[in-house]
């Protein structure tokens, strides 16, 4: 006689291994089924936009305004006048006149020879608004400044004459320059200088 109690416990451990197998090979038919998955791609990193440059300025800069020249007279159109010489020279003065009084000039006739002390300018009326200037220059062709200043109740003259650049002749020669004001002056009123160069006083 066969005994039954033994015999259902054999086949228990044989139907869980079977299960187990079952599952494993239906996940590993899944699984070969799918494609690899692949990373994410990030998406592409937004380019800012070029920043405009600045129009660039047409408009020319603005010019400076001009310096004043501390030249003494410089702002000033001379008034030339060519003088007379015995020797027949080529002599002239630009007169500068920052007093805007004098109304006509012109040249005086001078003598032989000199009669004014060198360095020195004689200043003489002619009538109440005519003035002579007379002066000794070398027997030369030269070109002189006069300046023309307000000095207190009068004027003041500063007759700038270059010296010779080269030979002169020793012997000097008379130079006359007339002066005509729109107003009454007395050359006692008047202060005069003559020196040489070019350097003028300010």
């Amino acid at each position: 006689m066969f005994s039954t109690t033994n015999s259902r416990p054999r086949f228990v451990p044989v139907i869980a291994a079977l299960a187990i197998a079952a599952v494993l090979a239906a996940c590993s038919a899944g699984g070969a089924g799918q494609a690899p998955t692949e990373p994410p791609v990030p998406a592409p990193t937004a380019v800012p936009a070029p920043t405009a440059l600045p129009a660039p300025n047409t408009q020319a800069p603005a010019t400076p305004a001009p310096v004043p020249s501390e030249e003494p007279g410089s702002d000033l159109m001379p008034i030339r006048v060519e003088l007379d010489s015995t020797t027949g020279q080529d002599v002239y003065v630009d007169i500068l006149d920052r007093t805007g009084s004098i109304k006509a000039a012109m040249t005086g006739q001078p003598g032989d020879g000199a009669t004014v002390e060198p360095y020195t300018v004689e200043v003489e009326n002619i009538d109440a608004r005519t003035l002579r200037l007379s002066w000794t220059d070398y027997p030369i062709d030269n070109a002189l400044s006069l300046f023309v200043d307000q000095a207190g109740g009068g004027l003041r003259f500063v007759l700038v004459q270059p010296a010779p650049s080269g030979p002169a002749d020793a012997m000097g020669e008379g130079r006359i320059l007339e002066l005509t004001f729109d107003r009454d002056i007395s050359a006692a009123q008047v202060e005069s200088f003559l020196q040489e160069g070019l350097d003028t006083p300010g």
